[in-house]
């Protein structure tokens, strides 16, 4: 590959693809964000592995949001598989931000898989927003829990699952207590608990809670 640096515009404007693939693996970080971006405006859904393939080794974090942001642009269902492939904490955080709730709860349900301890503050900061709704934030809590030290309140979501019953029942009592609206889905399962007490008290805790679809329960 030839060290000139091309002009990413005059391509563009040819719509030569083919020579803004190649410019991807330019030695200079600004003609390799430029390519991504021409790549996108081109609508060039033919680059997606190509893109792909420069996502995975580039280390320059403004051609890193640029491929991505092409990425998005252009498939946005195998972005997402290419950073759970290549297990791209980086990008998943990101991911967290997306406006599309289907996205966050991906990215929230991949940081868990992967277990790397970096995906902490983002996932806390998501399962502390009062703004999203309360499955997004359960699966925030989810993944929290696969993860080293995870927040008090959310060791409570794991302990709904113990064997002891009494474990169980505490859980439910301090959820309730918390106005936890984020675990009325597990404590809507935990009213099928084989122990009546800890039936008892997750219906408690629902009732509480008072979210809509935790009265509708308990009614």
């Amino acid at each position: 590959m030839s060290l000139q640096v091309p002009n990413i515009w005059q391509l563009q404007t040819k719509g030569d693809a083919d020579a803004l693939v190649e410019a991807l693996r330019h030695p200079d970080a600004g003609t390799r964000r430029g390519s991504a971006a021409a790549l996108r405006a081109l609508g060039a859904w033919q680059a997606v592995p190509a893109l792909q393939a420069a996502l995975a080794v580039e280390n320059d974090w403004q051609v890193h949001a640029a491929i991505t942001a092409a990425l998005q642009y252009l498939d946005h269902d195998i972005y997402i598989e290419t950073l759970i492939k290549n297990k791209d904490v980086r990008g998943l955080s990101k991911m967290l931000n997306s406006t599309r709730p289907d996205d966050v709860i991906t990215a929230c349900r991949a940081l868990g898989s992967v277990g790397d301890p970096v995906a902490v503050e983002p996932l806390i900061m998501v399962f502390r927003n009062p703004l999203l709704g309360s499955h997004i934030r359960l699966e925030a809590a989810e993944a929290l829990l696969k993860l080293k030290n995870p927040p008090a309140v959310v060791t409570l979501l794991g302990a709904l699952r113990r064997d002891d019953w009494q474990v169980r029942r505490n859980a439910a009592a301090v959820l309730g207590q918390l106005n936890a609206t984020w675990a009325v889905e597990p404590l809507i399962k935990a009213l099928e608990d084989l122990h009546p007490m800890v039936r008892r008290t997750a219906a408690a805790a629902l009732r509480r809670i008072g979210a809509p679809e935790a009265i509708e329960a308990v009614v």
